[in-house]
């Protein structure tokens, strides 16, 4: 028998030898009595019926086979009946033949040994084939699952993305002790749980849900075990048989007991994403016989006593805290951006246990500003820190301004989306001296290594960035670029679909891409590992992206986040915004869901641009639902208010410019000319290659194509500012003047502006007698950060 002590409501009941059987009564004692069948193993939960019988002499025999293909595999997954104990493990053999054939079974493999996360890759699956699998223990076979292996079965863009998310999402469903909702930190038979892990877990759930993955039932159920575990576990400052202490989590925790491993830290971080999974799933779970996952979440999320982890003479939570004698807190605390702004947010929002705000200006006082590889930002090397609080709290169009700060003013989401384009550029400079680096393989985090060696360095689990001063051996991580696809979905598409089809033999495994790979190491290294902290960025990130922001809309609804919001006077959010340059491909009979359109002005409403088939004509349309199916090129992202709005038809698709202040990423499309007269001339910024010290911020496309205004293209060199102009067969080019100044274009009636750091006063420039373009002196308001 398998229990708590009493303090978890799950336990299992097994048939003893000796002719009794266990029962669990209402008021939470265990009575044994005269078994009517001695050969049942049956599992009861505390105060509630019998959850199964399961004949004792099958104990071992799977259960819950899943499996599909891709375009080189099949993957299998499946359960053992009860969690095995010790070094108990039942031996399980894969059996497969051609499907709508009468062959026999054949063993494709034997001895899988497991706990929990049973799985098999069929790598020698034939492309174009459909096989049956069997699976079994002992004497023992079944059930039949049928699966494809085709050879184009991801050459869709969407498809391949299922794919990620599907696989990605089976990490949680089956790295997971059923029993409890505990959830390993990695595919390692002796790893932990992390409570990390079951914060994306939670939210993996409602992706499951909407995808179809799983029943909304199961996940419901899924989702109750694990707050239930977290509720009733044990809480104290002892050292042992405790979950935590003061409503915080110890990071690791025992498979089955729930109790805290080795000598594991209690952490307010792991808590806190902990509670992002919390949060969301009670927002999400909201029918009307949901009530107990609601009522909970509530109790965990109302019982993090986050006072307890706030050193109040430095206005600023604690790294963590342990409970031996003469440990306590770590000498370390919560400064600078990180993973830890959802963390401070949650504890300054907190509806029962808050700490001051003060504790946000303590926080984001050691912000410090970088300008890498032509895009500046408030920096955090390994991507993570970027990505983990911006998957649940929708940070688009949020600003946090300090004017008595160093850095003065940030855009969250700007920033995030920025640090990852610095490092697809920092991966394109090294590709002249390593030819593994280029704008499709980048992609650098914390994740595990080929291990310490000194010739040449290469290190184990370690912080990875591009940064002089971290680590990088040339490991790359999936999860870096997957868990920004929700900033950057073109570029991190781009480069999980180049890792997919060039070291997918050593990094695909049954729940994706696994953790890293490194190109450089002798044979190609590849961690053995998926973890849960690598796909709940990826899962989340992508259903995000997909969406246009389920995960996020749902989160916000947290009365906790909109207190949090309320009372961080730095923190702002325009009810105009967009992040919106975008290239959008619509194809006929497509959709692609947009934030907000509107002829010359930004809304808050959703629209959607439409393309009927068999039809030239664009609409916009106000939409409640979003076609999982569209065509995004994300061109440019912007946080300012919409300008314009230009449709234009190249070749046979139609695209749309969203016309806004503030650029940063823009490409160049040969052969983009439309008519004679006008020449859409879209440069690459920040483009390498250029000469020593060039930095091309911003390009703006001013005119119409029924104009024929001409395109004005505004480049920054290392001495200052140049202005280009094409059209009518006439190019001027102002000469470069100052670096940092704001440069405002009348186009017709409307003014389009630039705010940069410094603004001289400068005299008009006229270009053509079609139009003036004026550079004028900056208004005082705070430019956002660059």
């Amino acid at each position: 028998m398998w229990t708590s002590n009493g303090t978890f409501p799950i336990v299992s009941l097994r048939s003893v030898s000796s002719g009794l059987q266990w029962q669990a009564l209402p008021n939470g004692t265990i009575a044994a009595g005269p078994c009517s069948n001695s050969s049942l193993s049956q599992l009861f939960q505390l105060g509630s019926p019998v959850i199964s019988t399961i004949p004792a002499s099958s104990y071992s025999a799977p259960g819950g086979l899943v499996c599909y293909g891709s375009d080189r595999f099949v993957v299998l997954h499946w359960t053992a009946p009860v969690p095995l104990q010790g070094n108990t493990r039942a031996r399980y053999s894969v059996f497969r033949r051609l499907s709508g054939s009468s062959s026999t079974f054949t063993s494709v493999i034997g001895s899988i040994t497991d706990a929990y996360g049973l799985h098999f890759v069929d790598r020698n699956a034939i492309v174009g084939q459909s096989y049956d699998y069997q699976i079994g223990s002992g004497s023992w076979t079944g059930p039949i699952c049928t699966a494809s292996a085709q050879v184009d079965a991801l050459n869709d863009d969407d498809a391949f993305l299922e794919y990620l998310q599907r696989t990605a999402f089976d990490y949680f469903w089956f790295q997971a002790n059923p029993f409890n909702g505990l959830v390993r930190d990695r595919t390692e038979s002796w790893s932990p749980p992390s409570i990390a892990a079951v914060g994306f877990a939670l939210s993996a759930m409602t992706v499951g849900i909407d995808h179809g993955y799983i029943t909304r039932k199961d996940a419901a159920s899924r989702v109750l075990i694990t707050l239930t575990t977290f509720l009733h576990g044990p809480q104290s400052n002892a050292t042992s048989k405790v979950i935590g202490y003061n409503g915080f989590f110890y990071h690791y925790l025992d498979m089955t007991t729930g109790y805290r491993t080795w000598t594991c830290e209690l952490s307010p971080i792991d808590t806190a994403l902990l509670m992002s999974g919390v949060l969301h799933a009670r927002q999400y779970f909201d029918h009307p016989g949901e009530q107990q996952i609601r009522g909970a979440a509530t109790s965990l999320i109302n019982a993090v006593n986050w006072p307890f982890m706030f050193i109040d003479r430095d206005q600023r939570l604690a790294l963590s805290w342990t409970p031996e004698p003469g440990t306590g807190y770590s000498p370390y605390q919560w400064e600078g951006l990180s993973e830890g702004k959802l963390m401070a947010m949650m504890a300054v929002g907190s509806l029962t246990h808050p700490i001051p705000t003060s504790a946000w200006s303590a926080f984001t006082s050691t912000y410090q500003v970088t300008n890498s590889y032509g895009y500046a930002f408030v920096q955090f090397s390994p991507l993570f820190g970027h990505q983990y609080s911006e998957l649940f709290f929708d940070y688009r169009g949020v600003s946090d301004v300090e004017p008595s700060s160093t850095w003065k003013s940030v855009n969250y989401f700007e920033n995030s989306r920025r640090a990852t384009l610095a490092q697809q550029r920092y991966s394109m400079a090294k590709k002249s001296s390593l030819p593994w680096y280029s704008q499709d393989l980048w992609g650098l985090t914390a994740c595990d290594g080929p291990g310490n060696a000194t010739t040449p360095q290469y290190y184990g689990y370690t912080a990875r960035g591009a940064n002089p001063t971290m680590s990088d051996d040339n490991t790359f991580a999936p999860t870096a670029t997957g868990g920004s696809f929700m900033f950057t979905p073109t570029i991190s598409l781009n480069a999980l679909r180049y890792m997919y089809n060039t070291y997918c033999d050593l990094t695909c495994g049954a729940y994706g891409l696994q953790d890293a790979f490194n190109p450089a190491w002798s044979g190609t290294w590849s961690s053995p590992d998926a973890l849960g902290i690598d796909q709940g960025p990826i899962l989340l990130s992508i259903e995000n992206q997909r969406t246009a922001g389920r995960i996020w809309d749902t989160f916000m609804e947290n009365p906790e986040m909109k207190a949090a919001s309320e009372r961080i006077p730095s923190l702002s959010k325009s009810e105009e915004m967009d992040f919106n340059l975008y290239l959008a491909s619509v194809r006929p009979g497509r959709k692609h869901p947009l934030r907000s359109v509107s002829a010359n002005y930004l809304t808050s409403t959703r629209h959607c641009l439409t393309r009927s088939a068999g039809s030239s004509s664009l609409a916009f349309s106000a939409c409640t639902s979003y076609s999982a199916t569209a065509t995004v090129d994300s061109l440019l992202l912007t946080g300012g208010p919409l300008q314009q709005v230009d449709i234009r038809q190249w070749g046979s698709d139609y695209y749309m410019l969203q016309i806004g202040p503030d650029f940063d990423q823009c490409v160049n499309i040969p052969g983009a000319s439309k008519s004679p007269g006008v020449t859409l001339n879209m440069w690459a910024c920040d483009m390498v290659g250029y000469p020593s010290g060039s930095q091309w911020f911003r390009v703006q496309v001013v005119g119409t194509d029924q104009d024929s205004v001409p395109i004005i293209n505004l480049v920054q060199y290392n001495t200052g500012y140049c202005l280009e102009v094409s059209g009518s067969g006439t190019i001027v080019q102002q000469t470069c003047v100052e670096n940092r100044s704001q440069q405002m274009f009348v186009w017709g009636s409307t003014t389009v502006a630039w705010e940069w750091d410094s603004c001289p006063s400068l005299s008009p420039i006229s270009l053509t007698t079609t139009t003036t373009a004026v550079v004028r002196r900056c208004s005082s308001r705070v430019p956002v950060l660059r």
